[in-house]
């Protein structure tokens, strides 16, 4: 899975969220603005730590591919199968 990826989803997630949040909409456009910010950093970085973590934990990274649908190379060199049968 490429790091775009994970932050295209972790961004959809937060958006949704952000949909759905009555409070959001209450509040004055210049602060609802900056409420959505944060919360995109917010889910840009947990994006960031999954994928720091993956590096070193090949079923991590496994299970981020899974999610993805993809059956790319879960670390350089390593197949998803392979990862999976080393855990």
């Amino acid at each position: 899975m490429i790091r775009s990826d994970i932050h295209r989803q972790a961004r959809q997630i937060a958006d949704s969220e952000l949909g759905r949040c009555r409070t959001l909409r209450a509040l004055p456009a210049e602060e609802a603005l900056l409420v959505v910010e944060v919360v995109r950093q917010a889910a840009a970085a947990v994006a960031d730590c999954l994928l720091d973590e993956a590096q070193a934990d090949p079923r991590l990274q496994a299970a981020l591919e899974t999610i993805d649908g993809t059956e790319r190379a879960a670390l350089p060199g390593t197949t998803i199968a392979a990862a999976q049968t080393s855990a």
